[in-house]
């Protein structure tokens, strides 16, 4: 009976791993917040206030976008994703020896990505998102400038 090698697998796991890290990285990363335009109501409030409002909105405009986008919509790229990631755990298991285990672990890998993308994409860069929140904070008396 041939012996096979737990090494190919396991560095296959591995580069699945870093790839999954690599997403949740750019995933926080890519989440800009507004910069405020600094008026008589910023300097009368200060940093830390404003800060707490800008929380206070986000939190308010991150539901208000949840509540109007379709859910099927995250469904549906979370089963893309898992297929996509099914498909190239199948071929790295492939390579390593254990087609099934490849497959398992390339469809929890492509699922979480695809979750992690869709926050990194519809997250506070939301044309709805970042609209709701200027509006917010310009009601409590901000202006704001920019996004970075």
């Amino acid at each position: 009976m041939k012996q096979y090698s737990l090494k190919p697998a396991a560095s296959f796991i591995g580069a699945l791993l870093i790839a999954l890290s690599f997403e949740v990285s750019q995933a926080s990363a890519a989440n800009p917040e507004p910069k405020l335009y600094p008026n008589k109501h910023l300097a009368e409030v200060g940093e830390s206030k404003a800060k707490q409002d800008i929380a206070a909105c986000s939190s308010k405009a991150a539901a208000y976008v949840q509540q109007s986008k379709q859910q099927g919509d995250g469904l549906k790229a979370g089963v893309r994703g898992a297929a996509r990631g099914a498909l190239l755990g199948t071929a790295g298991g492939a390579i390593a020896g254990n087609t099934g285990r490849g497959a398992a672990t390339g469809a929890v890998v492509g699922t979480t990505a695809s979750a992690m993308k869709g926050v990194r994409e519809r997250g506070s860069r939301d044309p709805a998102y970042q609209q709701y929140v200027n509006s917010c904070l310009e009601d409590k008396g901000y202006r704001v400038v920019e996004w970075r």
